[in-house]
């Protein structure tokens, strides 16, 4: 229940954010500004959030990292309530929730290994993902839902609301198991950080799974950002039709994740990522070169279905070869990628402005497929087995 809180309150949080924007200003540059402001604190951060993922009480992490956020969303609620919004505080709104979401991360991720047995664990990573996509298909469809029926500000309110919820239902966790990770010699903070990028960097298997992650986050994941954009700027849809429309990719997630749990006693992890990281540059193309809404919206659905049966399999692997004292870590160097979509959508978005936004996502593309094509086929990510 604290993750549906969590999920749902995100879904909505990140279409809502943008429609302010967009509503606000008409610009696709500001809203380039909005994603990059949230994306640097998470690129700067991530690293120390999985250090203290490894060092503390994750419980005690994921409580203070969701509510973070819900205080955000009622501070942002209030002043457009007020009138007294402005570009500013739509600002430091991003780089806070971006600050927050570097150290909650890591810790959920992590924790994983903590309450569910080896044997289970990539239908419990896949069984999170369809937690997280599931929301993605009526989060973004109801917020714009209220936008359009009661305004922006009671959309703000009722994601702090779903934090709340989030909040509630973790508090009231009476015990969560937390395994005491051993330290070399119980370094410094960098000394930890130091040590997980080197463990990283000598683990063959390991360092192939996270330049994997690094391309698909940074040259693939942006289109996440853009979706309220593209909706509204390529195909001149309304509030609630541009949540329908941002739902595709959702749906497509739900049944990429539905199909890994069907397949998650597959010895061949490794090549399923294969697969489903081929087609993810495929749907990406489909999606940006589109001439038609129809097809826009089933590229979307198969670009959420890849995009996230992807990154379940990233952090499946993860959770199979990485040892537990450096598992906050090795998620935490996985997430630089996708601390690296909010930077990749700000040079996108502001280069949508000036050729159109379909010929900027199809340019990103192409770095996409040059890495798929590279890091797809790095033999020791070949060779993994992860039974």
């Amino acid at each position: 229940m604290s993750g549906i809180g969590q999920y749902f309150s995100q879904g909505m949080q990140q279409f809502a954010l943008l429609w302010i924007v967009l509503e606000t200003t008409g610009s696709l540059t500001q809203l380039s500004v909005v994603v990059l402001l949230q994306g640097l604190p998470m690129l700067s951060l991530i690293l120390v959030g999985g250090v203290m993922a490894d060092r503390l009480n994750r419980r005690r992490v994921l409580l203070a990292t969701q509510s973070g956020p819900m205080a955000v969303a009622v501070a942002l609620a209030v002043l457009l309530t007020a009138g007294w919004l402005a570009m500013w505080h739509i600002y430091l709104g991003a780089l806070t929730l971006g600050s927050f979401q570097a150290f909650n991360q890591p810790a959920r991720r992590a924790m994983t290994r903590d309450l569910v047995p080896h044997a289970a664990m990539m239908s419990a990573v896949t069984l999170e993902s369809l937690l997280m996509t599931s929301t993605r298909v009526i989060g973004p469809a109801m917020s714009g839902a209220i936008i359009g029926a009661l305004g922006l500000a009671a959309s703000l309110y009722a994601i702090a609301g779903f934090y709340l919820v989030g909040v509630l239902f973790l508090w009231a966790t009476p015990y969560m198991a937390v395994v005491r990770r051993p330290f070399e010699r119980r370094p410094s903070v960098v000394g930890d950080l130091l040590g997980g990028v080197r463990y990283a960097a000598r683990e063959p298997a390991l360092r192939s799974i996270i330049l994997l992650a690094f391309g698909v986050g940074f040259f693939g994941m942006a289109y996440l950002q853009l979706n309220a954009a593209v909706a509204r700027e390529v195909w001149n849809l309304p509030a609630d039709a541009a949540g329908r429309f941002v739902t595709a990719a959702g749906v497509g997630a739900l049944l990429g994740s539905v199909a890994l749990v069907a397949l998650s006693h597959s010895r061949r992890k490794n090549w399923l990522l294969i697969v489903v990281g081929m087609g993810f540059p495929v749907a990406l193309g489909a999606y940006a070169l589109s001439p038609w809404l129809w097809l826009a919206v089933v590229s979307l659905g198969l670009l959420g279905l890849t995009s996230t049966a992807t990154t379940s399999m990233i952090n499946t692997l993860i959770q199979y070869t990485a040892p537990g004292e450096y598992l906050g870590r090795m998620f935490s160097l996985t997430q630089i990628g996708a601390s690296l979509m909010y930077v990749d959508a700000a040079p996108i978005g502001a280069l949508g402005e000036a050729i159109g936004l379909r010929w900027s996502m199809a340019a990103a593309l192409l770095f996409l497929v040059h890495g798929a094509v590279i890091l797809l086929y790095q033999p020791h990510l070949r060779r993994l087995r992860a039974d």
